[in-house]
């Protein structure tokens, strides 16, 4: 079982690192306020974890390092996850070679070691799970662990992660660390300094459908088992992305149209456009009859909102 302290800041850290540890300082101060280095700002616990207190968090969209390779960040009171793109084991190898990692460490295809103990456990991605959402891979690690063995953990995976380890049946062109790239707030706040403008809005679409936890959402007691999608946990899914993309629709409806069918101009993606946009259109509908003293139902404020996308201008 986790302890009750916050575990302390190592200012040697690149940026998955940090966001590893925010991760777990956040869960245990929930109320507390905590500097979270995506944002550049000092946000409560439940801010940084998306204002959720079920027993399984995740971290937020906008704390997540901005590369995809970083899937997502969650925990509960017992295990720290780590969904991400599956390590190459050469990419390994030259890690343990290029950067400080610590010592003793070792990694192979079951997990994360040191000397005799097993420090993390992963598991690959089912088939169904690739052929819908791409090479991914779910490290769990027990917060039972020791201080100190929970610091080499985050070192080992911030330091892989620094290096590029990642598969490389990830294209060239997409940010190979999560020191490469850092996704603008949604909120207040400029985007960070070495953000490369010429990929900021095709990345943030991409990261808004891929930075989705998929296997951490409902991991079974039994970690060996093979990982399929269920229907409640693509809900979840297709919720968090359209939650996502009306934040961005809020801050530049023209950037985030454009963008999205640029990355997906396919029929399937054009739908998947006019949902988002109906979605937000929805609780802007919502909001609009709470203010004059009426509450509708998401489901009335989607079907007024489908009338409203489908309604054809009139002559003057």
């Amino acid at each position: 079982m986790a302890t009750d302290q916050p575990i302390a800041s190592n200012h040697s850290l690149a940026l998955l690192g940090k966001q590893l540890q925010l991760a777990l300082n956040a869960y245990q101060l929930p109320h507390g306020q905590h500097f979270c280095s995506v944002r550049q700002e000092k946000l409560t616990g439940l801010e940084i974890l998306g204002g959720s207190t079920e027993p399984r968090r995740f971290m937020a969209f906008d704390s997540l390092p901005g590369s995809i390779n970083i899937k997502a960040i969650g925990l509960d009171e017992e295990t720290l996850f780590l969904e991400i793109t599956p390590y190459d084991p050469d990419g390994i190898t030259q890690a343990q070679a290029e950067v400080e990692m610590p010592k003793g460490v070792l990694i192979d295809a079951s997990g994360m070691f040191y000397k005799k103990r097993k420090l993390a456990t992963v598991l690959r991605g089912s088939r169904e799970v690739e052929k819908k959402h791409g090479a991914r891979a779910l490290w769990t690690v027990s917060r039972s662990l020791t201080p100190e063995l929970m610091d080499m953990v985050i070192a080992t995976f911030d330091a892989l992660d620094i290096s590029g380890a990642y598969d490389t049946c990830a294209s060239d062109d997409e940010p190979n660390s999560s020191e490469s790239f850092a996704v603008p707030p949604t909120g207040k706040g400029k985007a960070r300094p070495e953000m490369r403008l010429e990929m900021r809005l095709g990345l943030q679409m991409e990261l808004i459908q891929t930075q989705v936890p998929i296997m951490a959402l409902r991991v079974e007691q039994r970690l060996e088992q093979r990982m399929e999608m269920r229907p409640d946990m693509l809900q979840t899914m297709e919720l968090r992305q359209m939650q996502r993309f009306e934040a961005w629709l809020q801050r530049d409806p023209e950037d985030a149209i454009i963008q999205a069918l640029t990355t997906d101009p396919s029929p399937n993606g054009q739908k998947r456009v006019a949902d988002y946009i109906q979605f937000a259109m929805a609780r802007t509908v919502k909001n609009a009859a709470a203010a004059d003293g009426r509450e509708l139902s998401w489901r009335e404020s989607r079907k007024i909102a489908r009338k409203i996308m489908r309604s054809q201008p009139t002559s003057p």
